[in-house]
């Protein structure tokens, strides 16, 4: 019985990370809020994954090329935003925060992970990651 729940799970995780692939794959919409949902709810699945180490890892670079992406888009759209905030933007502002604070907490995850022989970044570039993904939550 724990091996036909380990292969479900196995099953499960493949759907979920392809499902992260074709997302990114697929072409991106007009507007860059548009892909705040998606990304949050990904980073959601994401940590319901079970997956090694280096597999999380791989699909956090491949989600944080597209935030930064997102981030690029949006955040001079910032700049110079006087108070009170409209609820578009303060939607934004709370969406973008989310997801960076989601993003860093599962780079800090990944520290915590048992050491293995094919993961691409050391614990410094993890730890930088996630401080990175918490400065930028910080400037928003």
């Amino acid at each position: 019985m724990n091996d036909s729940r380990t292969t479900d799970d196995d099953r499960l995780a493949l759907i979920d990370m392809q499902a992260i692939h074709d997302w990114l794959a697929a072409p991106e919409p007009a507007q860059a809020e548009d892909q705040l949902a998606p990304l949050h709810a990904h980073l959601a699945a994401l940590r319901d994954l079970r997956v090694d180490a280096g597999q999380r890892e791989t699909l956090l670079d491949l989600l944080g090329a597209r935030i930064r992406h997102v981030l690029d888009r949006l955040t001079p759209g910032l700049v110079g935003v006087t108070l009170p905030l409209s609820r578009r933007t303060r939607h934004t502002v709370r969406s973008l925060q989310g997801m960076l604070l989601t993003f860093a907490e599962e780079y800090l995850r990944l520290l915590d992970a048992p050491p293995s022989t094919d993961r691409n970044l050391s614990r410094e570039r993890l730890a930088w990651r996630a401080l990175d993904a918490l400065g930028r939550h910080l400037v928003i």
